[in-house]
């Protein structure tokens, strides 16, 4: 784990891609694809190319009050500009899950080969009452290349 001023750890993420094409090649072992040291730590940035898509799930856990979660999320580029973002209320036991990619409004044309580093971040409203996660998938196969924790802030 990296440290940044010595209180708190600052996470990195790693991948391995064809330059030629832009698509992530992680080996089935040994395992290259980073972990944090917390299942519930979350991500700093996310590498996609022309080809992938983000998928953010979201599931409203059954509880006791019975009130909807309101959220709110966003996709910020390395430069800070927010790609896209979002906004919804999540009912107890309900969820639903955003996409991001090629043909989504806000999506820039990437060349064959580019990538765009994307950092996923949501406030949600009763953070404890609500599962999240991300994961980055193929569009033409539909498979999950990996997954990751976004900020919950």
């Amino acid at each position: 784990m990296v440290t940044g001023d010595g209180t708190e750890p600052l996470l990195a993420t790693a991948e391995i891609f064809d330059v030629r094409t832009g698509q992530t090649s992680i080996p089935d072992s040994p395992c290259v694809t980073p972990r944090s040291e917390s299942p519930r730590d979350p991500a700093s940035s996310v590498g996609i190319t022309r080809n992938h898509a983000i998928r953010l799930s979201f599931f409203h856990h059954p509880s006791a009050n019975q009130i909807p979660c309101d959220l709110i999320g966003s996709l910020i580029a390395l430069d800070g500009t927010v790609l896209t973002a979002f906004q919804g209320s999540i009912f107890p036991g309900k969820g639903f899950a955003f996409d991001w990619g090629e043909g989504s409004q806000g999506f820039p044309v990437l060349a064959s080969g580019e990538r765009l580093q994307v950092h996923a971040e949501v406030h949600v409203e009763h953070p404890d009452e609500v599962g999240m996660t991300g994961e980055v998938f193929d569009l033409k196969t539909g498979a999950t290349l990996f997954d990751f924790i976004p900020c919950s802030i």
